[in-house]
């Protein structure tokens, strides 16, 4: 099994690692480094099985979004990356979305993002069981304001609703 998760040090900056679990949930090996920076943060990590490892899928950003990106980056069974990481947004916004699912046949990677010229924005990225993209994006929507995030499909229930959603591709 494989965890991702983020951490701040003050000294250092912020990084993004990757640790393999035995399955009694400790750690078999030293955390792996996948992304680090010292003015960038991580969020909305995503890992799942994929191949024989997994994949990773978050939210890269700066406190002011100059800089906000959805990412994905493909492990093998260690945590390691097989590749570079894979910017799929590079203009994601103060609010995006990110998701992936898998199976015998393939997958795919749900995102959402919020442009200030064209609104919030859905996308879904086919991808092979090595997390390659398939030739062409299968589906996309978009909608205006107000900007809606894959958490507010809760409120479709009323105000006593507290079913939480998952984008099922």
């Amino acid at each position: 099994a494989l965890i991702a998760y983020a951490d701040e040090d003050p000294q250092a900056g912020q990084g993004l690692f990757v640790r393999a679990l035995d399955a009694n949930g400790k750690p078999t090996a030293e955390a792996e480094r996948i992304d680090h920076s010292t003015s960038l943060y991580y969020t909305s990590l995503s890992i799942k099985p994929l191949g024989t490892g997994a994949g990773l899928a978050y939210v890269r950003y700066a406190l002011d979004y100059t800089t906000s990106e959805i990412v994905f980056v493909p492990l093998d069974a260690t945590g390691k990356a097989t590749r570079e990481p894979w910017v799929l947004a590079k203009a994601a916004g103060p609010s995006p979305s990110i998701d992936f699912i898998m199976d015998s046949e393939g997958g795919g990677i749900a995102y959402s993002i919020a442009e200030a010229s064209t609104g919030r924005q859905v996308w879904f990225q086919q991808i092979d069981s090595t997390g390659m993209a398939a030739p062409h994006v299968m589906a996309s929507t978009s909608w205006g304001t107000p900007p809606l995030s894959v958490g507010d499909c809760q409120l479709v229930e009323g105000d006593g609703g507290t079913t939480a959603c998952d984008f099922v591709v």
